[in-house]
């Protein structure tokens, strides 16, 4: 009995990348998503400059006519004025939240929509945990290359004013709004928005994530003009964590690092919080 001689198995024609078609993952947005969370930005940043916060609260609450102890007296009386003033301090980012909500809710920004919908829970707990692990080492190690009292005293006023009172609801609230929705749209402006729209300039990732980290690095810029020192070493850092971020964004896997980004960000933002109310920042 003589064996049958095997056949070996023809191998699958190899298949360039240049010939696959673009996966819908990582297409480029269309200028529409990118004029929509501009417009959100936009909204965001005249709102912050012609103090609308501080216009609803001089209108509802005059003994808080500005953010400041004042607002911290006039918020100690009830939750009713707490929450108020969390809301007239954030109330530029809930403005330009309520801009993108159409485009989101009727599906306008599907690139956007995607990139924040990462499918890894692997990569998405890293991100957060990672966030958290650096904010909590550099306030462990005292590290912090800026302190509340003298880049945001208002901030350190009022958040040390609810602790004492016990407004809880208005320090939850707070946490929300910084921690979450602050992230939201910082990160889909610099790290969708302008990363995206450089690209599409013909600039390559890496000098996109770079010229994004350094706009991200020149926001504590435009708010700390009465402490220059601290808004510069607050400006160096978030240029580095600005870098950190893009690399995130662009690396996050089939495209969809924007989540990633975003939950690094409002890890980082939440332990930095607590770390900065333990310490009594300063205050």
């Amino acid at each position: 009995m003589t064996a049958t001689p095997t056949t070996p198995p023809v191998p699958a024609p190899a298949v360039l990348r240049a010939e696959l078609p673009p996966s819908e993952d990582t297409a480029a947005p269309d200028a529409r998503e990118l004029l929509w969370v501009g417009a959100s930005a936009a909204v965001a940043l005249v709102a912050s400059l012609l103090n609308v916060g501080e216009t609803v609260l001089a209108r509802w609450m005059p003994a808080a006519a500005a953010m400041n102890a004042g607002a911290a007296e006039a918020a100690s009386a009830s939750l009713s004025n707490a929450l108020l003033v969390v809301g007239a301090r954030f109330l530029p980012w809930i403005l330009g939240l309520i801009v993108l909500t159409v485009p989101f809710s009727l599906r306008w920004m599907p690139r956007a929509y995607q990139r924040m919908l990462e499918p890894s829970l692997i990569s998405a707990w890293t991100a957060l945990f990672a966030g958290a692990g650096a904010a909590f080492l550099l306030g462990r190690y005292a590290l912090w290359p800026w302190r509340w009292a003298s880049t945001e005293p208002e901030t350190a006023t009022l958040l040390s004013r609810f602790m004492q009172d016990e407004q809880f609801a208005a320090v939850g609230l707070w946490a929300v709004l910084a921690c979450l929705l602050v992230p939201m749209l910082y990160e889909l402006f610099f790290r969708f928005a302008t990363i995206e729209w450089l690209r599409g300039r013909g600039l390559s990732a890496t000098m996109a994530v770079g010229v994004a980290a350094l706009l991200f690095g020149a926001v504590p810029l435009l708010g700390y003009a009465a402490a220059p020192d601290a808004a510069l070493r607050h400006a160096a850092f978030c240029t580095l964590f600005g870098l950190v971020l893009g690399a995130l964004a662009v690396r996050g896997k089939r495209g969809r690092g924007l989540a990633l980004a975003i939950f690094a960000h409002g890890a980082f933002a939440a332990t930095e919080l607590a770390m900065l109310l333990s310490m009594k920042a300063g205050v």
